[in-house]
Formats: C-alpha cells, structure tokens, sequence
C-alpha cells in the first residue's frame, strides 16, 4: 500500500498512522498508580481536592472563605471533616492555583487547624485582598512554576503553569 504510492503521500500516510497510534496510546487504559488517592472535596463554588501518596499529603486549593448564608468556610464545613475522618492532622503541601476567594479562602481556616508544611502558589497577587493572602505570613510558602514537581510514592506531581509570570498577562 505504501510502496505503490508517491514519496509525498507515503509520508502524509505514514503521519496519519503515526499521529492515530500516538492516540490509541494516550488514550490506552492505565492501571492505577498504587499507594494514589485523590479526593476531590464538594466545597461549593471553586475546588478543593486532597492528594495523598507515598506518605505525603497535598491539598489543592482550600474552597471559599465562610458567607453569610453557610456561616462557616468551606474549610470548616468540608475539608476538616473529611481530614479528621482519614485521621490527618498534618498536610506536608497545600497548593493555592490562584488568589480568588473561591479558590484560596478557606486559607486561614485551614491553618488554625491543621499542621500544614509548606503552602506552594504562583505569587499572582493581582486580583487577591489582603486578608486573603495574609495566612501566607504564618507558614512557610514557596512560589511555584511550570516544572516544579514533587514525589508522591510510585507518582509525581508536576506544576505545568502558569506559562508566564502573574504580572504578564
């Protein structure tokens, strides 16, 4: 099939092949990384997810910051709970992917309750109150890019952006 045609369509062919058998292999079913959970948390508005692997612990985010109709944070309503419940009292990491109150308002509430090692973000400070980014004061924080990433056992988490500084774009 390939030997009869053009130097030209053997080529687009052979890219047609190539390019469906590199999607087959992304899209190959993989058996689960051992020793991985990940649990994304219903916080409401904005996300809040715990990683946990290899004896390390990670919190994505912290979920909204307590409102008027709920009364307590997401924090509080949520994330606390369900730590008490998978007897954590210690997070090695909390991830913050940018500084809206959806996002990282539960902040303080997380830290006057939880042991937390290090809070990684991207120093996008554009769009966050003060208050909001106050808590990072109190810990121990590290600005965090594209490339970052850290073992969590038998798997790897990687940051891939923000692709330019915060202040950029």
């Amino acid at each position: 099939l390939l030997a009869l045609s053009s130097p030209r369509k053997v080529l687009r062919r052979a890219g047609v092949v190539l390019s469906v058998f590199g999607v087959v292999l992304l899209m190959w079913p993989r058996p689960p990384v051992k020793g991985l959970r990940v649990t994304v948390l219903p916080v409401g508005q904005g996300d809040s997810a715990l990683i946990e692997g290899g004896g390390t612990t990670v919190l994505f985010d912290s979920g909204p910051p307590a409102s008027s109709k709920e009364g307590r944070s997401a924090v509080e309503r949520v994330v606390l709970p369900h730590l008490r419940a998978r007897g954590i009292g210690r997070l090695d990491y909390v991830l913050l992917s940018h500084p809206h109150a959806d996002h990282i308002g539960g902040l303080q509430a997380l830290l006057q309750n939880v042991e937390v090692g290090e809070v990684w973000w991207t120093g996008d400070r554009r769009h966050a109150p003060a208050s909001l980014l106050a808590p990072l004061a109190e810990v121990r924080s590290l600005w965090v890019g594209p490339g970052f990433r850290v073992r969590l056992g038998n798997a790897s988490l990687r940051i891939l952006g923000p692709l330019r500084p915060a202040k950029t774009y």
